[in-house]
């Protein structure tokens, strides 16, 4: 079973791929994304998971955060101020032309930002997650984006990034939910003993 299997079976989802392809993305960047991601994007596109991380999407049609807008807004700021710029350090924004740096896949509700560390000349499903909590430091982790997401959902030992709490089991909110969730909406949804 890979990463996005487990994620699909730990959240209760049975969705088929669909949505968006990555071509234009992946074109304006100069690099192919990893397949995983993109594999979690087909299966669950817009939406968060545990009403808590939101991946980003190609483009605005199918999410409220594009990943080329976010990658570019970022691109043009860290460029121009370079107290932005430090805000990821000692890593850099990915740029076309260097073919390395943090590409963004994912943020948090209390805003926290989830990249990828890419570099063009290293396989995409090689490339590490860098994960960063408002004002702290980068943490590096030597694994796929979608390893990352299921240890966050399901391992209450994965600090400070884990939002499991056993024993709530984690879940999706597509985009058609009512946001904010109620109290009872999240309770029904994490509930050990939901329908799945």
């Amino acid at each position: 079973m890979n990463w996005v299997e487990r994620i699909m079976e730990a959240v209760g989802s049975r969705r088929d791929p669909q949505g968006p392809g990555w071509e234009q993305v992946e074109a304006e960047l100069g690099v192919t994304l990893p397949a995983d991601f993109k594999e979690l994007s087909a299966r669950f596109g817009d939406g968060s998971f545990s009403d808590y991380l939101i991946l980003l999407q190609p483009n605005a049609d199918q999410g409220l955060t594009p990943l080329l807008s976010m990658w570019s807004t970022a691109l043009r700021q860290t460029r121009v101020d370079p107290l932005g710029a430090r805000w990821y350090e000692p890593y850099e924004y990915y740029a076309p032309e260097t073919g390395q740096g943090l590409i963004p896949w994912g943020y948090d509700i209390i805003e926290g930002n989830y990249f990828w560390l890419a570099d063009r000349s290293v396989e995409a499903e090689r490339w590490p997650v860098i994960a960063q909590k408002e004002g702290e430091a980068c943490l590096r982790f030597d694994i796929a984006a979608a390893e990352f997401l299921h240890r966050m959902l399901t391992n209450p030992e994965f600090k400070p990034f884990t939002v499991a709490d056993p024993p709530r089991l984690p879940f999706w909110v597509p985009p058609s939910a009512p946001y904010p969730l109620s109290d009872e909406e999240r309770e029904a949804l994490s509930s050990p003993n939901r329908a799945d």
